[in-house]
């Protein structure tokens, strides 16, 4: 995949097979925790569990269950990410919370498309375009988001890092409301920052998710 196809192209699969080597096993969770939460939102939004039609009310409660459900996988996947302790409370059928039997950290993301967590046995091309159709926002979305631009990474000036910038960047970390991007810019623009690209991802249009580049490299974070 080349600079140009990374930066304007939906195709995520073949995205996130050109980060081999480039990425970082956080990276990867914190992207099938940006992935799920979509699959969440949706769900609420209709009150189903969207891949268990077939299957006993006892699952469909436990998709709902607080502390054992897939909310619960979410969070405990994204405290993974930033070094917490396995709790081992959400319930491991869901992929984004895979901990065992897998290869890699990298699965976990590649599960976002559709391949089984138990084995990642390749399914068909169909299924797999199939499975990022339901999504909200394309996953290429949140690699671009999490990933920024792999083939020209960038490096922060110390300069820039004043403690309105540092507080911002920290809120949106916390509370996963990435709404203040645009006001991250401008304290960023103050204190000097005239990188393009730090200011055009804080300034463009679109959902932010945690393990935003630009947030991260604020926060000093990989």
């Amino acid at each position: 995949m080349t600079e140009a196809e990374w930066l304007t192209r939906n195709e995520p699969v073949q995205m996130l097979r050109s980060l081999h080597g480039r990425a970082t096993d956080r990276q990867y969770r914190l992207f099938a925790a940006a992935c799920a939460r979509d699959e969440l939102q949706q769900a609420n939004k209709t009150q189903s569990c969207f891949n268990f039609g077939r299957i006993g009310d006892e699952y469909r409660q436990l998709f709902w269950d607080p502390l054992r459900g897939y909310e619960a996988a979410i969070k405990q996947s994204e405290a993974w990410a930033d070094g917490s302790p396995v709790q081992g409370i959400a319930f491991s059928i869901w992929f984004v919370g895979w901990k065992k039997g897998i290869d890699s950290v990298a699965d976990i993301a590649y599960a976002a498309f559709g391949y089984d967590p138990d084995g990642l046995v390749e399914i068909s091309p169909e299924i797999i375009a199939k499975t990022i159709q339901g999504y909200q926002t394309n996953p290429a979305h949140y690699l671009r988001d999490i990933f920024g631009n792999p083939f020209c990474p960038v490096t922060f000036d110390l300069a820039w890092l004043t403690s309105t910038v540092a507080s911002l960047a920290q809120q949106m970390y916390d509370s996963r409301d990435f709404s203040v991007m645009p006001i991250l810019a401008d304290a960023l623009q103050d204190a000097g920052c005239d990188n393009e690209d730090i200011l055009n991802h804080c300034r463009q249009p679109g959902e932010h998710v945690r393990g935003c580049w630009v947030v991260d490299l604020v926060l000093d974070k990989t």
